[in-house]
């Protein structure tokens, strides 16, 4: 009997300091609530509320410092180390368990409507990296920081440099 009541004990004190962990998370770490802020915008863009969805944006872009496009498509994980100066255009594709760190720029490149790029699960990419126009980031890439990205990446390498290459 004694052992059920401490099993019990011991789930109930996990359980709270999970949940006040989590809450400690949220308000104390800016990239995670940058996180927040966009899945908020984005949940209000697919329930065809843009008004509001643009509102929550701008809110993150004055809070935070970080342009993330309402509409764009990123899965579960993605993790932002430092969001200043993070720049994701609205049609962008993340996939799952993605970093991204500070000062990164994803989107078109200028005065051509080519597309956006794709970045597939598992990428790290590093500060100052930019990812412009129409290419895609295979699974496991790590973008160096700085390396200017303009064509694909194939899985499993390291893209560095400006203009990026394989290594």
């Amino acid at each position: 009997m004694f052992d059920i009541i401490k099993t019990d004990y011991a789930r109930s004190t996990k359980r709270k300091w999970s949940i006040v962990n989590y809450f400690l998370l949220c308000f104390s770490s800016k990239g995670v609530a940058a996180v927040k802020d966009y899945r908020f915008s984005n949940w209000l863009y697919r329930k065809k509320l843009f008004i509001l969805a643009k509102i929550i944006q701008n809110r993150n872009i004055k809070k935070h410092g970080c342009d993330i496009g309402y509409n764009a498509k990123i899965d579960e994980g993605f993790a932002i180390g430092h969001p200043v100066g993070i720049v994701i255009t609205g049609e962008a594709t993340i996939g799952k368990n993605c970093t991204i760190m500070s000062n990164v720029t994803i989107g078109a490149k200028e005065g051509q409507n080519e597309g956006v790029p794709i970045i597939k699960n598992q990428v790290y990419i590093g500060t100052g990296a930019k990812i412009l126009g129409k290419c895609t980031i295979e699974d496991n890439v790590t973008i160096g920081a700085n390396a200017v990205v303009l064509k694909n990446v194939t899985a499993n390498k390291i893209a560095v440099g400006v203009p990026a290459n394989e290594k």
